[in-house]
């Protein structure tokens, strides 16, 4: 079984672009994330000069996954994943295929970091 843990249905493609088989999210799981401010950086604007901050994200627990389940496979973010690579049960969609616009629209694979 795979649950889809993203925020968004994972469409798996095959390697023509058709639609193989769309997993719908049933929940999401995340990595907690605090901003720690690094620098600024000054910019021009309308005669004003502007201080846009240079942050450092400082990762911490995760959110919203559940415990292991025989021979059930999760597809979370790369983020979550690498966050516990001692999870074996731990996809993400890999090989994405975008539109003509650059939106990514499936993937025609996953990976395990």
């Amino acid at each position: 079984m795979i649950k889809n843990l993203t925020p968004h249905t994972v469409n798996l493609l095959d390697s023509e672009g058709n639609l193989i088989m769309a997993i719908p999210s049933h929940g999401v799981a995340r990595v907690s994330v605090k901003r720690e401010l690094v620098d600024t950086i000054p910019f021009e604007h309308n005669g004003n000069t502007v201080d846009v901050p240079v942050n450092r994200s400082v990762f911490g627990e995760v959110e919203g996954l559940p415990q292991p389940e025989p021979n059930t496979l999760l597809i979370v973010s790369m983020v979550v994943a690498k966050a516990l690579p001692e999870r074996q049960d731990l996809i993400c969609p890999d090989q994405t295929v975008r539109d003509n616009e650059g939106r990514i629209i499936g993937c025609q694979a996953f990976c395990c970091p």
